[in-house]
């Protein structure tokens, strides 16, 4: 027969239960006993870990083929994370191709082994492309899908629309306007609805281009006589400008980090590419021949591309955004214009 003085408590709690087995002496029949036996508390870990998945977002819309960093991470307040794994690790780049409803699933365990996975889905689209065409019988602005699918006519007037400037997000798109008698700069949704006048003056606006965070247009204006380059809010308010030459300043185009604007101007005697800070200060002469260099456009890395004359026909050309290691990239004797770049 055993006897004893054992006491065994059990405490159950949401997350954990202690187990206690205190203050007591095990004999056996013969009487050979042990000492006092005192042990516990013991945790029994019963609860999943928490995972967290930040992007992809649950419900999100990614352009197709675009470099989208994934980011989760994985919690357990008991016995700890064990594993914890989604289909690339956080901080790489998740899938956005091909076009379509995708998942992302994250599963994780905790050294007790409890399981858990949490799932977030996400749809790939086409890249929006915005364009203007005469097609219907003056220049309107359309859009299509990147691989020329789904073209939709977004303005209808007898003026003509033209110059239209998607913003980062494809939300919104900007554009001038003779609707009024002379051009204007307008915006309106990416499907066409809510076009709003933003400028109204006498001269003609031209040439818009949103800053990459969608809170300011720039544009050139003839306002004072000749062109200049100017800056607004995206609403039209807050209309300032930042080149005061006696020359033509035009087609204004946004660094990646916003933090600048490239242009052309005509300010030495024939159209070279410049480049300033987004306030205005600091204007700067990027190229140097007397051919004709226009219609700068920043690449995503910072370089700048832009159009010349400088080889006999309009060709392509790229550059750092110091102005240095200019280097073409067409070559055909018809004329290349009008680079640009999402």
């Amino acid at each position: 027969m055993l006897g004893s003085d054992l006491r065994v408590h059990a405490v159950d709690h949401d997350q954990w239960r202690a187990v206690l087995i205190a203050s007591g002496a095990v004999c056996d029949v013969a009487g050979n006993c042990t000492a006092s036996i005192d042990a516990g508390p013991f945790k029994i870990d019963n609860v999943a870990p928490d995972i967290v998945i930040t992007s992809p977002a649950d419900g999100g819309t990614y352009r197709l083929n675009s470099a989208e960093a994934s980011s989760y991470s994985c919690s357990d307040a008991t016995s700890g994370v064990a594993t914890c794994a989604g289909p690339v690790p956080s901080g790489a780049n998740f899938s956005t191709s091909p076009v379509g409803s995708h998942t992302f699933t994250v599963d994780a365990a905790d050294v007790a082994g409890n399981p858990a996975r949490k799932t977030h889905t996400y749809t790939v689209v086409f890249e929006l492309v915005a364009f203007a065409s005469s097609r219907d019988g003056n220049f309107e602005i359309y859009s299509m899908n990147e691989d020329g699918s789904s073209p939709t006519r977004l303005t209808a007037n007898p003026a003509a629309d033209g110059s239209p400037a998607l913003s980062r997000d494809r939300a919104k798109i900007a554009l001038a306007s003779g609707r009024t008698g002379n051009g204007d700069i307008y915006v309106m949704n990416a499907n066409g609805s809510g076009q709003t006048r933003l400028t109204t003056s006498a001269a003609i606006d031209a040439s818009p281009a949103f800053s990459p965070d969608r809170t300011k247009i720039a544009f050139a204006s003839g306002r004072t006589g000749n062109g200049d380059i100017y800056v607004m809010n995206a609403d039209g308010t807050g209309q300032t400008r930042l080149t005061t030459s006696s020359a033509v300043d035009a087609e204004p185009t946004w660094s990646p980090d916003g933090t600048k604007i490239a242009f052309t101007s005509s300010r030495n005697g024939n159209f070279e590419v410049y480049v300033m800070n987004a306030n205005g200060s600091a204007q700067t002469r990027l190229t140097t021949n007397p051919a004709s260099d226009a219609e700068p456009a920043f690449l995503a890395t910072g370089k700048l591309m832009f159009s010349s004359s400088r080889d006999g026909s309009f060709e392509v050309y790229v550059m750092n955004a110091n102005g240095s290691a200019q280097t073409r990239l067409t070559t055909n004797p018809a004329a290349d214009l009008s680079p640009d770049a999402p």
